[in-house]
């Protein structure tokens, strides 16, 4: 019995020493009060008030080049989908009315090739050239490899790439092709200038204006939207390294100012919102030179040649939109030197020549805030 007792005794002696532990516990270490603060919702772009009749003509040549970028893209399908040269030409030169979209038939005076730059014969020569280069690509029956034109799978997904012999996929020299000597050329070369913009014809000038905006091929509440891969050509790349270079904002919020300017005859904030859209779309091509390197080291890291490939032949395509640029940092001869280091074989290239072409990139281009990016669709 007084063994019992003794036990009991001990029980309770350790049920009030847990007991007061607790206590203690809880007295020292409360806990933490919940503080949200609050989120405040993100400033909506201001919506581009342009004339849209203004802009039919080039969004339905705009709509031609999807189209042909769509048709190019087919090749990636299977080794030996052939990708047939005569309709690219003709949707390029508007011929025979092969167009499925019933907006875009009988418009025979809107042509894709008559938007190209003129003043170098080899930038219509390229991209008829590419026309062909795909096509021979595409009749090939075996997979892509150092000599042999095919499709090549990327890792770990059922999808492919369509590259040439080189190892090029000549789809996104296509693409490029369009957004660069079509595009960027008519925007920034031949409508955002003094000569279209400074007259004293407010109407001329503002639709002008509405013909640059349409050249980037965007719906006008773009920068509200996450578009991202549904728009082909510039609306699928304009906003792949926004968060570091802002250059969407910048480049509607200028759209948006610059038509107030020529409504108020405002030269000066014309010009000055000119220059912003001219600058950041400069600066969007550059950080997609950079990105698209960055993905080239990435995959080649990883031995995934198809992605590694792809990278490569976007590295090409950007530099070469560069060239249309009118007002571009990097010199014709520097970047014609660039393009030369790139423009040999894909699937031998080194990667200290990558390296090179980084640091001789950055040299020009040192404050392109981008980062690595790796798309998502190849994962």
């Amino acid at each position: 019995m007084q063994n019992l007792k003794f036990t009991q005794f001990a029980y309770l002696i350790l049920a009030s020493c847990l007991f007061l532990g607790t206590c203690k516990k809880k007295e020292k270490d409360p806990e933490p009060a919940v503080v949200v603060e609050p989120k405040a919702p993100p400033v909506p772009i201001p919506v581009f008030q342009g004339n849209f009749s203004n802009m039919i003509n080039d969004t339905v040549r705009i709509s031609m080049e999807k189209n042909l970028v769509n048709s190019a893209y087919g090749g990636n399908s299977k080794v030996g989908y052939i990708v047939d040269k005569t309709n690219l030409e003709n949707m390029f030169y508007n011929l025979n009315d092969v167009w499925s979209n019933p907006n875009l038939r009988n418009k025979p005076s809107i042509k894709i090739s008559e938007g190209v730059n003129p003043t170098s014969a080899a930038f219509k020569d390229s991209l008829v050239s590419y026309f062909t280069r795909i096509s021979n690509a595409s009749k090939s029956t075996t997979t892509a490899s150092d000599g042999q034109a095919g499709v090549l799978k990327y890792q770990s997904s059922a999808y492919g790439k369509l590259f040439d012999a080189r190892g090029f996929a000549v789809d996104e020299l296509i693409e490029k092709g369009l957004m660069g000597s079509v595009q960027l050329y008519q925007m920034c070369a031949v409508l955002l200038t003094d000569a279209k913009l400074t007259t004293s014809d407010k109407t001329l000038n503002s639709t002008n204006w509405d013909y640059a905006y349409a050249q980037l091929g965007i719906p006008l509440d773009y920068g509200n939207k996450d578009y991202y891969y549904s728009i082909p050509l510039w609306g699928k790349y304009l906003k792949v390294n926004d968060q570091k270079l802002g250059s969407v904002s910048k480049i509607l919020y200028a759209f948006v100012e610059g038509r107030k300017g020529i409504m108020d005859g405002d030269n000066s904030k014309v010009m000055a919102n000119a220059t912003i859209i001219k600058n950041e779309m400069e600066n969007v091509t550059a950080g997609m030179v950079l990105t698209s390197l960055y993905n080239a080291r990435y995959y080649n890291d990883k031995s995934a040649l198809a992605e590694r490939n792809r990278a490569l032949t976007e590295v090409l395509g950007f530099l070469h939109i560069l060239q249309n640029h009118p007002t571009k940092k990097i010199s014709d001869t520097q970047l014609q030197g660039l393009i030369n280091k790139l423009n040999i074989n894909n699937w031998t290239i080194s990667m200290s020549t990558v390296d090179a072409i980084v640091s001789e990139f950055k040299s020009v281009y040192p404050n392109i805030n981008t980062s690595t990016y790796i798309d998502p669709n190849l994962k």
